[in-house]
């Protein structure tokens, strides 16, 4: 009978004392679920992106020879019940539950990838792939109940394939083109920190974009958009289908993110609406001249987009802004501040770089008018009372 289950979010207790190591990436790998033996792939590239597929199904209840005949809804039958994801014998489980039963390096599938179970529901052709990157070394593959010590009446194996699906992040080589790099271009752009072209291709913008987004959310700003990253926007934004609208939530997430490039809004990005939000769009409105009733109508978002750049009506949908809106916030935060009184038109001019290093020498740092990430940080303790 089957004595462990994974659960999301706990992490799988290895107790296997024998290893098979240096499993090739893009080799098939069969994880037995009738052995304790931890399969070992060689070793992975944390600056790249890889996927991996699991397939077909196994029996936590009988063994090789004595799976009762019968029906497979009502009875344990050899191979069948569980996939490397759910399981699905509906005398065991209903409805299909997310047991994850391939476990990979320690945790289940999904808990590995930073997925949940709405991420991947159940399938009746019980094959599941994910995406992961920054993760370097080999990964530790088997099957829970097996390395759990509970494999007697087992039986079954799942198929695996790791594919390299090539680097990411700042390491990436130009012209390489996925869509995960598709996908995470776009959320960016939905939030507002990516407005590069959405080309499937890494490059120094997007790298630029992530590590500004993982700065947002306190996570290390290292361009990658690991499974911590993936599941902040995923949290933000939600499982949109192809070609859907942006929800509610979704759209909210977007105006508090382009009022925080501008400088006007300080507070998270939880698509939730609140006095603070509120109070950046009146302040933004007020700016630009138009009522400050704080609804952010359709001359408003006219209004945010002017500022961000990206009102130029030559521009094709997925161009790059005629503007920085990096430069942008720095201008507003530094106008804040009471050091800068020029313009926010996200362009570098003199007035700019003497308001940085000016900002610079009054807090100790090297006045180089480069505002390094030591000057953003202290820009925003400055803001902030921290």
């Amino acid at each position: 009978m089957r004595a462990f289950r994974s659960v999301a979010g706990v992490a799988v207790v290895m107790l296997a004392a024998l290893t098979v190591s240096g499993v090739a990436v893009g080799e098939t790998i069969k994880v037995s679920n009738t052995s304790a033996t931890v399969i070992k792939t060689s070793v992975l590239d944390a600056g790249h992106r890889y996927r991996l597929t699991v397939s077909g199904t196994v029996s936590d209840w009988c063994t090789e020879t004595s799976c009762p005949a019968g029906d497979p809804a009502t009875t344990a039958q050899k191979n069948v019940g569980v996939d490397g994801v759910w399981c699905y014998a509906k005398w065991r489980c209903p409805t299909p539950a997310p047991w994850q039963q391939l476990s990979v390096n320690g945790k289940g599938i999904l808990d590995f990838a930073g997925l949940t179970p709405n991420d991947k529901p159940y399938s009746s052709g019980h094959s599941y792939s994910v995406e992961f990157s920054g993760v370097s070394g080999p990964l530790s593959l088997g099957a829970v109940d097996a390395l759990a010590g509970s494999s007697s009446d087992n039986s079954g194996y799942f198929t695996v394939t790791i594919t390299d699906l090539g680097p990411v992040g700042a390491g990436s080589e130009p012209g390489v083109g996925s869509d995960a790099v598709k996908k995470l271009q776009e959320k960016l752009r939905m939030l507002g920190f990516y407005l590069g072209p959405v080309d499937r291709k890494s490059s120094p913008r997007l790298t630029d974009a992530v590590k500004a987004f993982e700065r947002s959310i306190g996570l290390p700003a290292d361009g990658n958009c690991d499974q911590r990253c993936a599941g902040a926007l995923r949290n933000m934004l939600g499982t949109l289908p192809a070609g859907a609208e942006p929800t509610s939530t979704s759209a909210i997430t977007k105006l508090q993110a382009d009022l925080r490039m501008l400088g006007f809004y300080r507070g998270p990005l939880d698509g939730k609406s609140d006095p603070r939000l509120d109070e950046a769009v009146k302040t933004f409105e007020y700016g630009v001249g138009l009522p400050a009733d704080g609804t952010c109508d359709e001359r408003c978002v006219a209004a945010i987009k002017k500022a961000l750049g990206l009102d130029d009506p030559a521009l094709p949908p997925d161009a790059a802004p005629v503007s920085s809106p990096t430069l942008t916030q720095l201008q507003a935060d530094l106008r804040k501040l009471g050091f800068y009184r020029g313009s926010l038109d996200g362009k570098s001019d003199p007035r700019l770089d003497e308001a940085v290093k000016t900002f610079e020498h009054s807090v100790g740092l090297p006045a180089d008018g480069k505002c390094t990430e030591r000057c953003q940080l202290a820009i925003v303790k400055a803001l902030t009372g921290a």
